[in-house]
This record gives structure tokens, sequence and C-alpha cells, in this order.
């Protein structure tokens, strides 16, 4: 390459152009959940919540064991309860037939015998979230991994009917806290008319909101449900 050549490519790049500095994977990756934007109603925490493995209630407190450790609570400082019914939708892996290869199944097949369409996969659960005064993440019970035994006197052998008594002690108990809509909708209506989220991304966002504007949510004093001890 001669010295013109070379000049001319050159040119067009000052001295002082910055140089562009490789990113350290472990800072491009980290996310500081402490931080938050502060909104009006107080500042919101983004830390992820505490799972709850199993704990025991009672007229005065509520304990939840967890993998930090054992936490007691008495119930004046439990301010929110939140219940997320998620009806979430697993992805199989199997990518989705094109439109030429659906034509030619069609065609093979016959308009008379085609298959139906093939049913989603979907996974249903529920999540109850409490959060506590002072506490910078909530507490949440899955519905999946809980262990009832200390929570309700008697389990049986459905997940869903465990679940759905400890939903109504706990919320028999908790006197002093508000209560979110789905909450409200599953002990004043029926379970089957509570909101399903897709997701529990979903839900989360719906609980952000809630505690956005609790003052606005139904406390316990205003509700009337039936709760059996049993």
């Amino acid at each position: 390459m001669d010295e013109n050549h070379d000049d001319f490519y050159k040119a067009d790049i000052p001295e002082s152009a910055p140089v562009s500095q490789p990113v350290e994977k472990d800072k491009a990756s980290a996310i500081d959940y402490n931080k938050f934007e502060n909104l009006e109603q107080g500042r919101i925490s983004t830390r992820l919540p505490v799972k709850v493995k199993s704990g025991s209630i009672t007229t005065e407190n509520i304990t939840l064991n967890t993998a930090l450790g054992t936490k007691v609570f008495p119930w004046e400082s439990v301010e929110l309860i939140a219940l997320g019914m998620i009806n979430e939708e697993i992805d199989t892996g199997k990518a989705p037939k094109s439109k030429m290869r659906s034509l030619i199944n069609q065609f093979l097949v016959g308009e008379q015998n085609r298959p139906s369409a093939e049913k989603k996969n979907v996974r249903d659960f529920c999540l109850i979230d409490i959060f506590v005064k002072d506490e910078e993440c909530q507490y949440r019970i899955d519905q999946s991994i809980v262990n009832y035994r200390g929570f309700i006197e008697k389990t049986g052998y459905v997940s869903a009917d465990n679940f759905n008594k400890l939903i109504r002690k706990l919320a028999f108990h908790a006197k002093f806290s508000k209560f979110d809509n789905c909450l409200v909708v599953f002990l004043t209506k029926t379970k089957a008319d509570v909101k399903k989220h897709p997701s529990i991304v979903d839900f989360e966002l719906d609980v952000q909101a809630a505690r956005r504007n609790i003052e606005t949510l139904r406390h316990r004093s205003e509700l009337e449900f039936k709760w059996e001890n049993q």
C-alpha cells in the first residue's frame, strides 16, 4: 500500500477519538435491585420474593419458615395480602407448523378427517404474597411447594383444596390487613370469578399497582366470609 492510500484512511480519524473499552460481563449483566424509582405513594421494593416452605398461624401471629430462616410476625405488622391464580401456557419446545406444511397435511388427510388443533399445555397454580411492615421484600406462599402441615389442621390429598383452606384461614386472622382485588373476589364470591393471570410477571405487576394504591383496597374489617376451623 502506498503512502497516499494509507493517508486516505487516516484522514477521517481524529487523534483524540475515543476508543471503546471492553465491558466486563459481570458488570454488564448485574442488576441493582436496591434502586427503584421513588413513586408518589412511597418506595416500592424490587427485591425477589422470599419463598415460604412451611409455617403456622395463630390468633396472635404468623410464622413463616423460609430458606433464610424463620420469621414470626404479629398480625398488626401484615399490611397487604395478595392472591395470584396463574394460568400459564407451557412452551413445549416444538416449532409451529409452517403454512405450507399445514396445507399439505390438509390435502392428504382431507377436509373431513382433518385432525383437531393441538391443545395448549397450561399449568395452573396459586400464589399468596404477604407484605409486612419494614420488610423490603414480600413473602410468597406457592401452592406447588408449600408444606401445609402447621398452616391448617387437617390436610387432604388434593393440593388445591388445602390451598383454599389456607387462604381462608390466613384471611380470617389477618384482621389488620388490606386485601387485593383477587383475594376479595375469592372470599366474597367464587374461585371461578377470580382473575386469572397468564404469568407470574403479570401477577407481580398487578401487585405492585395494588401497593401503590393501597389506600383504595378493601380492609379485612369490611369483608364478611365464612371460615371453618378444620
